[in-house]
């Protein structure tokens, strides 16, 4: 079953730079990929599809009471929700750019309250902090707000005056557009990818024929920046409706090397933003895929559900592991939850961030059956995991945890 998917692209975005600079420090070995339809592979997809792994709460190390009872109380619920906006708008008032960003973006879901921050933000000394507020007007659609950001189409940076064309084309006002072709075309890497992703945003399907004909020509960037770029367009192309592309990013979910983890991450993310359920087995075995010398191995195994995570040795990087688990509760499979609550306490920040990202995904995919009491391990255990990660050390994951925080809490209760 495929969910509509909420405004979580900050978190994207922001997750796929965490994860190239966790892979880039982590030294991860590869191994080889597991093909789609490896021995085991259909087992494994029925075994996610029947949420088998909701019954295995003794590997789950959160309180599940605490998430029980936030599940039975909807007024604890929206006191918690309240405590996370109270630190997302903290957060947007940061001395640090990039947490006033992300602040701005993770409050998405609530467009009275990121209108007037997003005004402020335009404002701002930071570029990426004037980009992210007018993405914002145009993404929430804050039509009062967005003619403040026509003095933007001059900025001094070009990132910022693509934004601009964002914020005012998606509010209904007129706008010269040449400019996202012309990024295409001699911007930067960072712009020319920027392009394409709001290219993807505005929804003209005439402009997949002009991505397609860019694809012809040399990529702007070295290699990394070139194999981002094909991505992003494919992703693109497929929300103006060429699922053609979707082959392309599909592919990025088989790496070979090292080199090719951090595309499978941002391969991942897009699949499911893009609800392609077609994909869940092999995002499956991105996250379930062990070293031979692992306990019982890849094999199909009726009990797989209760071996403990922490004693298998994974193929796969946690970024990536991470990626996948919450592409798959996207489309519904919300059972790789314990791999969020595997990686929450790591010592590394980024790694715990992506964590509570992940956890923010773990709504049910049948949101009135679990307001009538039947609802998933796996809500209980984010609900449990995320209060806990309010008070990490990290002011990054604290962020991350607010913002999935709000993020689950708003799915549930809308």
């Amino acid at each position: 079953m495929t969910r509509t998917n909420r405004a979580d692209r900050w978190t994207s975005a922001t997750v796929f730079a965490i994860a190239v600079c966790m892979l880039a420090l982590a030294g991860c070995s590869s191994g080889p990929a597991p093909g789609a339809d490896d021995a085991g592979t259909v087992e494994l997809a029925e075994r996610w599809s029947a949420g088998a792994r909701s019954g295995a709460d003794s590997s789950i190390s959160a309180d599940l009471e605490l998430g029980e009872n936030l599940l039975d109380d909807r007024v604890a619920r929206s006191r918690l929700r309240e405590r996370a906006i109270s630190l997302l708008s903290e957060f947007a008032f940061s001395e640090v750019p990039l947490l006033r960003a992300n602040a701005i973006e993770a409050l998405h879901p609530t467009p009275a309250r990121v209108g007037e921050l997003a005004s402020a933000g335009l404002a701002d000394p930071s570029p990426a902090v004037r980009s992210v507020a007018a993405m914002t007007i145009g993404q929430v659609r804050l039509r009062d707000r967005a003619i403040g950001a026509r003095p933007l189409l001059a900025d001094t940076d070009e990132r910022v005056r693509l934004s601009a064309i964002m914020a005012l084309a998606s509010n209904g006002f007129a706008v010269d557009r040449s400019p996202l072709a012309a990024a295409l075309e001699g911007g930067s890497p960072s712009a020319a990818s920027h392009a394409v992703f709001i290219l993807g945003e505005l929804g003209d399907p005439s402009a997949i024929a002009m991505l397609r004909d860019r694809l012809t020509r040399p990529l702007p960037g070295d290699r990394g920046a070139q194999r981002k770029f094909l991505l992003q367009a494919a992703e693109a192309m497929v929300k103006l409706g060429d699922t053609r592309a979707l082959s392309t990013i599909r592919a990025a979910l088989y790496p070979a090397q090292v080199e090719d983890f951090e595309f499978a991450v941002l391969a991942a993310q897009m699949i499911g933003e893009l609800g392609d359920a077609d994909s869940a087995p092999q995002l499956i075995r991105c996250v379930e895929f062990v070293t031979p010398d692992s306990p019982q191995g890849n094999s199909p195994r009726p009990d797989w559900y209760r071996t403990d995570p922490s004693a298998q040795t994974f193929v796969y990087p946690p970024e990536l592991r991470l990626a996948a688990s919450a592409a798959l509760a996207k489309l519904g499979l919300t059972d790789g939850v314990y791999v969020a609550d595997q990686y929450r306490r790591q010592p590394e920040a980024p790694v715990r961030a992506q964590a509570a990202f992940t956890f923010g995904q773990m709504w049910p995919d049948d949101i009135e059956r679990s307001r009538a009491g039947q609802r998933r391990a796996s809500t209980r255990v984010a609900l449990a995991a995320l209060p806990v990660m309010l008070e990490d050390s990290s002011a990054f994951v604290r962020l991350h945890a607010a913002a999935a925080t709000l993020e689950l809490l708003t799915s549930l209760d809308g």
